[in-house]
């Protein structure tokens, strides 16, 4: 990074290479080529992949088509993914990759609905325009946004999940405040070595520290207890405290002081249905308060977005199949009345009264008396 700093080989002028690989900075020192060389991985495809995609895709001729042929024979689809993680890329062209892309995407909200299709964005401060455009194309969809932290995987996504939080708002030297602290997902001596001192200082007041890590790492030496998992069943552990704190101080008996937290700091109100179907249970939509305090019907889980896709010319009339039948006669009412609205007189509630501005001078009442003599 040095050698680049003293170049000044960042934000130069540059052109694309004669191959169309890489861009080069014009009249280089030699560093920027040397990276840029070895880091071009954009437009490439595993081989596996794109070689069954353009069989498959010169058939039906239809993009999805030929995506729903692909990932719906086992065969083929276990060919691809096993092909994972070893390598393999091709070279392609962007016309071609966002066009697998976008049949992808397509087959996945027709065939298995649009909160199946699952991403992220790269970091705001990387690009804020990357982050928009990202964000916006999957709730626009329906699709479910993850956390750009699962990029570079710096932060465990259940911190902000459970406890509400942006990573770890508090200060480290808030830890002293703390009576029982839980080391997960990171290694406070080696990953954040300023903050280190603070851990032990805790200790000295009597906090009681638990690290969990499958292998002895060294923030471990911190801990009273330590919780050795083994590898990959560390969610099965989360899942397992989970259980027991929400059985013990909210279903078996209500803690104010939990139910107070809760309510205000966590994203625990955000609970997803069940569906029973046949031997398991299926996800449906988020709880509300009208499913537990029977409030009513929900307009938001259905007329809310039929609205919505209407006035975005994206309708959806089978939300409305299952609605209550006033509140069909309702929404009726509405596009009656908007219909009817241009031959009434309400229409000069959209009319600027700009004639007004050169209106003719008219006397109502004469200053001094008329001499009618």
């Amino acid at each position: 990074m040095g050698p680049l700093l003293a170049a000044r080989a960042f934000f130069t002028k540059s052109e694309v290479s004669a191959d169309g690989r890489t861009l080069h900075q014009i009249n280089p020192s030699g560093w920027d080529r040397f990276y840029r060389d070895r880091w071009a991985h954009d437009k490439y495809v595993r081989g596996v992949l794109l070689e069954m995609w353009r069989e498959t895709k010169a058939r039906p001729g239809d993009p999805v088509l030929a995506w729903a042929e692909l990932t719906g024979d086992p065969e083929r689809a276990r060919a691809y993914k096993r092909a994972r993680g070893k390598g393999g890329f091709v070279r392609s062209s962007w016309d071609e990759v966002l066009e697998l892309m976008a049949a992808a995407h397509v087959h996945t909200v027709k065939q298995h609905g649009p909160d199946r299709v699952v991403g992220f964005s790269p970091i705001p401060a990387m690009s804020m325009a990357s982050f928009a455009a990202g964000t916006r194309f999957l709730s626009m969809i329906g699709g479910a946004l993850l956390s750009f932290y699962d990029w570079y995987a710096d932060l465990p996504i259940a911190s902000p999940q459970v406890w509400g939080d942006q990573t770890d708002v508090p200060e480290a030297a808030d830890w002293w405040n703390s009576r029982y602290l839980i080391m997960w997902g990171s290694d406070i001596p080696v990953t954040r070595t300023p903050d280190a001192h603070f851990m032990t200082e805790a200790r000295y007041q009597g906090t009681e520290v638990v690290a969990v890590s499958p292998d002895y790492a060294d923030n471990v030496k911190f801990a009273d207890d330590w919780l050795a998992p083994h590898p990959g069943t560390d969610g099965a552990l989360a899942m397992a405290m989970g259980h027991v704190t929400l059985t013990e101080f909210f279903r078996d008996r209500q803690v104010p002081y939990f139910t107070d937290y809760i309510r205000k700091y966590t994203d625990l109100p955000f609970l997803v249905m069940l569906e029973p179907r046949g031997d398991a249970y299926m996800p449906r939509r988020f709880l509300t308060a009208a499913d537990l305090l029977g409030g009513g019907y929900d307009y938001r889980a259905a007329i809310a977005v039929w609205f919505r896709g209407v006035l975005t010319f994206r309708p959806a009339p089978g939300l409305m199949a299952d609605v209550p039948l006033i509140f069909q006669l309702h929404a009726l009412s509405a596009w009656v009345l908007a219909a009817i609205w241009p031959f009434t007189r309400l229409v000069h509630v959209w009319s600027a009264p700009i004639a007004y501005l050169w209106r003719p001078y008219v006397v109502y009442r004469r200053r001094t008396p008329l001499d009618v003599r």
